[in-house]
């Protein structure tokens, strides 16, 4: 399955006309600060209510700043803005400044490399959601693995990834510091590692240095490390659906064909859209990752009938359906061959 250049811009050419490349800044800005004013309230009624109360509240801020953090996937792509300095500001505001993610780390790790080979695991290239120490992917990272955790890997990793998710904040925010060290140390220090850096420490500062003026170190460090536990294992909800239970590739024949052979949209309640940040439309979002979130619904129809009309696959799910489909995949991942996309075409019928 090839797609052609013609197909490609015969796409592209439709989007444009229904103006799907139109950018609503004003209405992210809005929706951003509104959630940031939601977790303000929920944090006021948690420092002045009973103590039961405030532990109860833990859960709901880390849900309400699930999305938040995720406005700045949007500015990181370029997405949120016509202006580079509006991405730039959004990308920092929501990832270092509020969650402690580094801007300069997600980029490489999540543009360069898992958007351009989404699911594809070689001996030299991979994508880095489908290499998550220690669990197995596929029958290589087994092989890979020593005794200790390929019996992990055969017996319950299925089941643990939902708990290893709580700890996917720590982790991202330890990767940030080692990758500026190693980016200081290749290409010199320039204002994207500035401007982390200082929104890094500005992290800190507000969430832990500032309440320890008037808290003592037990709750404060509680309600940090509940808080980003929530939005870690929330934020694998959001993502592992998209890719994971989908094939994990040797090798492929074109860009495009890669991205709709691993890639999948969650159909969601209409209520329940706004908190995805748009990233229920994974296949539109790979395909063109300058369409902001709020484009992505509109998207969607014209890609799914283009899809249909030139043979291509479009996967959809359920949410429920996918953190299904991802614990049952990693149940049997380990024991999974790669698939070369070039002369084998997987049976699909599951994961539509």
């Amino acid at each position: 399955m090839i797609v052609s250049r013609e197909d490609a811009r015969e796409l592209r050419t439709r989007l444009r006309d229904a103006g799907i490349f139109e950018r609503s800044e004003g209405k992210a800005w809005v929706e951003f600060f509104a959630l940031l004013g939601i977790f303000a309230a929920l944090t006021a009624v948690q420092i002045t209510g009973p103590l039961w109360l405030g532990v109860l509240i833990v859960p709901l801020q880390g849900f309400i700043l699930t999305p938040a953090a995720m406005y700045g996937h949007d500015g990181a792509h370029r997405a949120h803005s016509k202006k580079g300095w509006s991405n730039d500001l959004m990308a920092s505001l929501a990832f270092p400044l509020l969650g402690g993610l580094g801007a300069v780390y997600w980029r490489m790790k999540h543009n360069a490399l898992h958007h351009v080979h989404p699911n594809l695991i070689t001996e030299d290239k991979f994508d880095p959601d489908m290499n998550m120490w220690p669990l197995a992917t596929s029958r290589m990272a087994y092989e890979n693995s020593g005794p200790v955790r390929q019996l992990f890997q055969r017996t319950i990793q299925g089941y643990a990834f939902w708990p290893i998710a709580t700890f996917m904040a720590p982790m991202m925010r330890t990767l940030t510091w080692v990758y500026l060290a190693r980016y200081v140390k290749a290409k010199g220090v320039d204002r994207h590692v500035i401007t982390d850096v200082v929104a890094l420490l500005a992290h800190y500062t507000l969430w832990l240095a500032v309440p320890l003026m008037f808290f003592d170190v037990l709750p404060v460090l509680g309600v940090y490390i509940g808080v980003w536990s929530v939005v870690s294992v929330m934020l694998a909800v959001i993502f592992a659906p998209g890719h994971i239970g989908l094939p994990v590739v040797s090798a492929y024949e074109d860009f495009w064909s890669l991205q709709l052979q691993t890639t999948r949209n969650l159909v969601l309640p209409r209520w329940f859209n706004w908190y995805f940040v748009g990233l229920n439309y994974q296949i539109e979002h790979h395909l063109f990752q300058n369409i902001s979130a709020s484009q992505l619904p509109k998207a969607a129809p014209i890609v799914r009938q283009w899809c249909e009309e030139k043979g291509l696959p479009y996967h959809e799910m359920t949410l429920g359906q996918g953190l299904a489909s991802v614990t049952e995949f990693l149940h049997g991942s380990w024991d999974t061959p790669r698939v070369d996309l070039r002369v084998a075409q997987p049976d699909m019928s599951a994961a539509r």
